[in-house]
């Protein structure tokens, strides 16, 4: 061997195979490099930040006894795990330190701390090969090369593993390209890549007097095809130790199926008795069962049949207390009516002296003045300045509302604001406006000149640029809040700053309470037919209705699932005619 030249027998190292090797083995590739490095390089202070089950720690370790050198080797880990190599258990380490102790034990120490921990333990200058192979993210790796940099000598060299690796939230790959740039270099792409930095300022002495300049690119190319090639052997051993590791484990569990097979025929046979018996019991469940599933059925169809009635019954219950109501309201109109005949103003005189001459009325105004001075006091207390400004602004309205009527100002008719699809419900408030004696004027258009009537009801406010004042109006929200494409904060101001809002859904109402629109302000008013509608409106047939004309029309867009299946339901009774847009 001394016969061979000094370059050939620098490489004898690279070829010895490691006398370890585990499952998984990810270094395996590399152990060829490491070997021939050691002997190259002959470091006084070896450190592996990292070691694992110690396939990459023990190669090196190898070397220096091969090389017969007086190199101190460290391998520094916790040996529990991290997020990258996986967590495990003490066995890992155990089983490291029966392969190391007997045979590196005189020269090297596993040191069970962490690297921040373990970085104190060292003089300054004193490490030339580090081995950073622990935590792989970006911040994990940069936070270690500068930790141990005061820690490497002149003639330091760097390895950094997994270099190649980019899933997840590996990050030495990127760190690796920064660090590069800085100092000579050689990258190995085999086995999730291997970077090795001459950060010692004479560390390339070793490489340049056996004639390697790893600066030149077809110097670093054969170094790169030799160890890549040298590697191949070894990941190939790591991949057949696994393949043996699996068999051993298949074997295992072949071994306690085969004690877990019945011991003689007569076990077979006694199973298959108890599978016949178990097979009739279960035919006779089954048998029972559907004829429960029958006797269910009947027993559903008998409620539905109940049900159908029950809700006969609660229709009957609905309509009839809606007759009493319109009956109620005919009765309070006619009331109105008749105390409407009186002399309003002069009655209003003589009882507005009088009342202003009442010691009570006097009483009763300062009573209440205090009241609202003391719940003033309460908002500002507690610092509620929002609740005070919305009370505020409420009492006001209801103010100019009071005076208003007392002043009769206006043409004495309610304007009805309306957009033409929904002339139907302004038709329906003309009807019962009427029933109170009271004149309706229904407007289909914007009106920016003014609002010269003493009332209004704005259906479907959001559709208008120009509104009667908030103390004028009441506001009949008429949008679904399934989709609040129109609940924006003009639409939701409006509302707010309205004498009152109507609404004829309960889940509206809900919606419209979640932002603070709510009872008193809010009422809850469901739209219902109004009598003989289409004659009185001069578009309803006049003779009797021919076969083939509809008898329900529907207005509006059926692409919902819910009014697709109301209408199915109607055809089975009525001839239906769809209209959109």
């Amino acid at each position: 061997m001394n016969d061979l030249p000094r370059e050939l027998r620098s490489l004898l190292p690279a070829l010895a195979e490691p006398r370890l090797m585990t499952s998984p083995a990810p270094w395996a590739g590399h152990t060829p490099f490491a070997m021939w490095l050691v002997t190259v390089h002959q470091p006084q202070i070896f450190v592996e930040l990292g070691s694992y089950s110690g396939i990459s720690y023990l190669s090196f370790c190898q070397a220096v006894v091969a090389g017969k050198l007086e190199t101190r080797c460290h391998a520094v880990d916790t040996w529990g795990g991290d997020e990258h190599a996986g967590f495990y258990g003490e066995h890992i380490y155990q089983t490291l330190r029966q392969n190391h102790d007997a045979h590196y034990g005189a020269f090297s120490t596993l040191l069970r701390k962490s690297f921040d921990e373990a970085v104190n333990e060292f003089a300054d200058a004193s490490i030339d090969l580090l081995h950073i192979d622990g935590l792989h993210t970006y911040e994990a790796v940069r936070h270690d090369f500068e930790t141990w940099l005061p820690k490497l000598s002149d003639r330091a060299i760097v390895l950094f593993h997994d270099t190649e690796v980019r899933r997840d939230d590996f990050g030495v790959w990127k760190f690796w390209e920064e660090v590069r740039q800085d100092h000579p270099s050689l990258s190995f792409t085999h086995s999730h890549g291997l970077g090795v930095l001459f950060v010692g300022p004479i560390s390339l002495q070793p490489w340049l007097a056996l004639g390697l300049d790893p600066r030149l690119p077809e110097c670093t190319a054969h170094l790169l095809r030799l160890f890549q090639a040298l590697g191949a052997a070894q990941e190939r051993r790591g991949e057949l130790h696994a393949l043996h590791h699996d068999l051993a484990e298949t074997q295992a569990a072949l071994e306690r199926l085969h004690t877990q097979l019945p011991d003689s025929a007569d076990e077979v046979a006694m199973l298959q008795a108890n599978c016949k018996s178990l097979q009739t019991e279960l035919d006779e469940s089954r048998s029972k069962f559907q004829k429960q599933q029958v006797a269910n059925a009947q027993l559903e169809q008998s409620l539905a049949t109940q049900h159908s009635w029950i809700q006969k019954q609660d229709q009957t219950i609905l309509l009839r207390e809606q007759a009493l109501a319109q009956l109620n309201n005919h009765y309070a109109a006619l009331q109105n009516a008749l105390e409407a005949t009186l002399d309003r103003r002069l009655k209003r005189g003589l009882r507005g002296i009088g009342q202003q001459m009442r010691p009570s009325v006097v009483r009763r105004r300062a009573v209440k003045f205090a009241h609202r001075a003391r719940n003033a006091l309460r908002y500002l207390l507690r610092g509620d300045v929002s609740a005070l400004r919305e009370r505020t602004q409420s009492l006001w309205r209801e103010r100019q509302f009071v005076k208003m009527v007392a002043t009769g100002s206006g043409s004495g008719q309610v304007g009805i604001l309306t957009t033409p699809h929904t002339l139907f419900v302004a038709h329906a408030l003309e009807s019962a406006l009427a029933r109170l004696g009271l004149s309706a004027h229904i407007i289909t258009a914007d009106a920016p000149g003014g609002f010269p009537h003493d009332f209004y009801i704005v259906l479907c406010a959001q559709m208008f640029i120009h509104l009667p004042p908030g103390e004028k109006r009441i506001v009949f929200q008429m949008e679904q809040t399934v989709s609040d494409r129109w609940f924006d904060a003009r639409y939701l101001s409006i509302l707010e700053n309205s004498r009152a809002v109507l609404d004829y859904s309960l889940a509206n109402l809900a919606y419209l309470a979640e932002r603070k629109i709510a009872y008193p302000h809010v009422f809850h008013v469901p739209l219902g037919a109004v009598a003989d509608y289409p004659k009185t409106r001069g578009f309803g047939p006049t003779e009797a209705q021919a076969p083939d004309q509809p008898t329900v029309l529907f207005y509006g867009d059926v692409h919902s699932q819910r009014r697709r299946q109301y209408l199915e339901a109607l055809k089975t009774a009525y001839n239906i005619r769809i209209i959109g847009n």
